[in-house]
Order: C-alpha cells, then sequence, then structure tokens
C-alpha cells in the first residue's frame, strides 16, 4: 500500500520558492550590505559600542561583521 503525500505546509510552500527563485528576486529583503542606511539605521538602534549581540545564525554574516568593525561584540 502506497503513502499518500501530504500537501506542503505554507512554510514549506515559501522556502521552495525562495529556493527555486532566490532571495533577489523575492519581495524579501535581507542583506544590509546592499543598503548601508539600513546598517547604519541598525548600528544607531543597538547605541554605542561595545554592545554584545546575540547572533541568531540565520544569515550571511556581514551584518555582523559590519558591527563588529564598529566595536560590538558578537555571541551566538
Amino acid at each position: 500500500m502506497q503513502k499518500q503525500a501530504k500537501a506542503p505546509s505554507a512554510g514549506s510552500r515559501f522556502y521552495r520558492q525562495i529556493g527555486a527563485h532566490g532571495w533577489c528576486e523575492s519581495d524579501w529583503f535581507t542583506y544590509s550590505s546592499s543598503s548601508s542606511p539600513l546598517r547604519r539605521w541598525i548600528a544607531d538602534q543597538i547605541g554605542a559600542p561595545p554592545s554584545l549581540i546575540l547572533s541568531v545564525g540565520c544569515g550571511s554574516g556581514e551584518l555582523e561583521s559590519h558591527l563588529g568593525k564598529l566595536g560590538h561584540r558578537m555571541v551566538g
């Protein structure tokens, strides 16, 4: 007897779409490296260094690198 496949969840469909087309062709913007104003805004929200920042590891690390150069410390 063959198992019947479940319909993909909304989350699964979302990640399959991103995998097929990439972030650049989606409406989701996640790369602060292409937006200096966004990086400045994020740094301003954190405040003066040194701050201890938790990195949850769900990106390329470019923002953590930028914040580290400003004098902040990353953990995670």
